[in-house]
């Protein structure tokens, strides 16, 4: 009796080796190629317990019967079936009768029946249905075979990530079909014959054959899904990628763009991953009808040299400024180049640097644009004392060249010390003392009476004080926080001789982020000189009923002009213009932000920033209006005039799947007008998206015709999609 239990016990542990049962299912996924299956568990993973409510051996026929409620159990692989049997001496496992094998990734598959040789080179199923990992995807097949241990073959076989419709649960969205499907696993290869795709059980899409790689292989050479367009510079268009998958490290695509009024342009995109570091470079050329050779290039590389170093390689370049733009490479106004090598150890870091610039705009003047090489850097932080007190260093040297202009190199040193102090009142205190020092050599820096050609240095000592008093009121739900904050700045008048130039302290700006900054320039060529105090009020509010509100509004003072800020900058007089902030969101669907540069003399407005959004997700509409008053006869640094324009989004998630959105902006400036105008609408569910686009560009650049155009993009989900767009009508 003993003999024959384990006899029977032997069976069936061979029965559900796991790496069987799972190997045979993983083969039929494989073969569809739309999941990754669990990985087979080994003849070693363990025993597996075995349910039934009953369990027979056959001595006369040697096989091994389970019937009624038959489940097995083996790691995180559950098996269930009316009846199992397996065959010792044919070594056959075979199971019917509402089948189902749990898989660990909590994927299910169901069967009619399934038989398999315990070798496991040969095999069949019927009735296959698979709930995939994400427990929406579901695969059939209405019979699958496995031959030679190599083929398996599923036939009248479908796949679709889509949820059955609510009304005809028959039906989903679209689907996937094919009338034989066949899995080469030692060629790796998935093939289809007479496949085609229905949309709202239309067939959309046909092919009598298609092969790809199954889910084994990681990347493969081939063609890529093409995309099509049309607008009035290239006329129609339509690019072909090909993927190459040159080695395990590294692969390339090259995508040929055949135009109808421009020649063919050839672009191509290389990536490769190095033990301790990664390069990925595009690039694209053409020679156009006007005989020109026009292109582009921009690469990323990073090196990592050991844990503390590190090198990396930004480049961008073009033949000329309209190129990117006119072949849809990208719509950027400069270009920029830059390589640094950095360091970090402990409480420093190091870098060098260097960067060279190409502008893209009609003002561009290659001549006068600056290169930087090098660019070095040092930054330390010291340990705090054991009072708080903390020591800082920073080092700093750059040499900048040009064409045609003044050039200069500049050493910089600054030794800092910070102490943080709190009251047993709540005030909030720090104190920082800094000695910076700048050494320049110029070369043809402009002056009232001529040129410059020589040395310049500068020696900056300050201190400041930093003085904020948080008070914090809370009433039931509501709490508010009431803020003065004032920031006192010693250091001496001047430091800003003609002799320097002025190359990276250009864009300034007065507005509430630095307001209480001890040197609002964003550069080293000019420094702030002076005492002066910066002084502020802030406020907050949150209570359930009333929302958020946010308050800052501060102004700087200081005893004596500086010259060094240029008219309408806010800070030419004593008293500077008042800047600040407003935010107040009464509710989740309304939303008000306001920011505000006003004339200390009138309270007139130098700069408005004004936004608001109302509504919930079913209708928003998103408005921000922006104003700044800088007239270049009364401020030479100004880069533009007066500048005013508005620009509105109104969006609704009308249906749970399909949203709209509105969005314009318009020039409000006496020559302006509208600037772009648009509208969009997507289609989205669990597995298909349809996006259309409908805008109008009225801005023109040279070579570069702009107009309506028209975007359709077309996803299906786990499948791929395709993208297409139009210009139809032009300036």
């Amino acid at each position: 009796m003993g003999e024959r239990v384990d006899q029977i016990r032997t069976a069936w542990m061979r029965l559900l080796s796991g790496a069987r049962v799972c190997f045979c299912v993983l083969s039929l996924v494989l073969a569809f190629s739309f999941s990754a299956w669990a990985q087979a568990v080994s003849d070693t993973a363990g025993p597996a317990q075995i349910s039934a409510d009953e369990l027979t051996h056959d001595e006369a026929l040697n096989i091994v019967t389970a019937r009624g409620n038959v489940e097995v159990v083996h790691g995180e692989m559950v098996l269930k079936a009316n009846t199992m049997t397996y065959n010792v001496g044919a070594d056959i496992i075979s199971a019917s009768g509402d089948v189902s094998l749990l898989q660990p990734d909590k994927s299910v598959l169901f069967a009619e029946f399934f038989e398999i040789h315990g070798d496991l080179k040969v095999g069949i199923a019927k009735n296959i249905r698979l709930l995939l990992a994400d427990q929406q995807s579901r695969l059939a097949a209405q019979s699958a075979e496995r031959t030679d241990g190599n083929t398996t073959v599923l036939k009248d076989a479908s796949y679709t990530p889509c949820l059955p419709c609510k009304d005809n649960p028959d039906k989903v969205l679209w689907q996937l079909k094919s009338v034989k499907v066949v899995h080469d696993q030692a060629a790796r290869k998935v093939s289809y014959e007479n496949a085609w795709l229905e949309f709202m059980d239309v067939p959309v899409a046909y092919t009598p054959y298609l092969s790809h790689p199954d889910p084994t292989v990681k990347r493969e050479s081939g063609f890529l899904v093409p995309s099509f367009g049309s607008n009035r510079s290239l006329g129609a268009n339509v690019s072909t990628p090909y993927f190459w998958a040159i080695d395990e490290f590294s692969d390339a695509t090259i995508t040929p763009t055949i135009t109808a009024n421009e020649r063919a342009v050839l672009s191509g995109e290389y990536r490769k991953n190095y033990t301790r570091g990664d390069l990925k470079t595009t690039m694209s050329g053409t020679v156009d009808s006007q005989e020109r050779h026009r292109g582009h290039i921009m690469g990323k590389g990073t090196y990592e040299h050991d844990p503390n170093w590190r090198s990396t390689l930004d480049l961008q370049r073009t033949t000329d400024d309209t190129y990117m733009r006119r072949y849809g490479f990208g719509n950027l106004p400069y270009l920029t180049t830059h390589g640094a090598t950095e360091g970090f150890s402990g409480n420093s870091y190091a870098s060098a640097e260097f960067f060279n610039f190409q502008g893209l705009t009609t003002s561009h003047d290659p001549g006068t644009t600056p290169m930087v090489l090098p660019l070095l850097g040092y930054n330390y932080v010291g340990d705090p004392s054991r009072q708080g007190g903390r020591m800082t260093f920073d080092a700093s040297g750059l040499a900048l060249s040009r064409d045609q202009g003044a050039e200069s190199q500049r050493v910089s040193t600054e030794f800092g010390w910070n102490r943080p102090y709190t009251s047993k009142f709540g005030e909030v205190y720090n104190f920082r003392a800094s000695l910076r020092g700048d050494a320049y050599h110029m070369t043809d820096q402009p002056l009232n009476n001529g040129t410059f050609n020589g040395n310049a240095t500068r020696v900056l000592p300050q201190a400041s004080l930093d003085w904020r008093f948080p008070m914090v009121k809370e009433s039931g739900e509501t709490s508010q926080v009431l803020e003065p904050i004032v920031v006192g700045v010693v250091s001496p008048y001047g430091g800003n001789p003609e002799k320097i130039a002025n190359e990276d302290s250009r864009d300034f700006e007065f507005d509430d982020t630095n307001l209480f900054r001890a040197n609002r320039f964003t550069g080293f060529d000019r420094v702030e000189g002076g005492p002066r105090v910066n002084y502020g009020l802030g406020w907050s509010m949150y209570a359930p009923s009333l929302g958020q509100t946010e308050v800052l509004v501060g102004q700087s003072y200081r005893p004596h002009v500086d010259s060094t800020f240029a008219p309408e900058s806010g800070l030419e007089k004593d008293f500077s213009d008042l800047v600040g902030r407003m935010k107040y969101n009464p509710s989740e669907n309304l939303g008000f932000n306001y920011r505000f540069r006003l004339s200390q003399q009138d309270l007139g407005a130098r700069r408005n920033e004004l936004g608001f959004n109302v509504g919930p997700k079913a209708l928003n509409l998103q408005t921000t209006y922006f104003f700044v008053n800088q007239n270049p006869s009364r401020d030479p640094t100004a880069e533009f005039g007066d500048r005013e324009e508005v620009s509105f989004v109104l969006s609704s998630a009308m249906t749970q799947y399909w949203s709209t959105q509105l969005f314009s902006r318009h020039d409000l400036a006496q020559d302006g007008g509208p600037v772009r105008t648009g509208l969009q609408a997507v289609y989205e569910d669990e597995c298909f998206i349809f996006n259309t686009a409908l805008i109008r560009d009225y801005t023109y650049d040279r070579d570069i015709n702009t107009g309506v155009s028209i975007m359709f993009q077309v996803m299906f989900k786990t499948l791929g999609g395709v993208t297409s767009g139009s210009q139809m009508i032009g300036q």
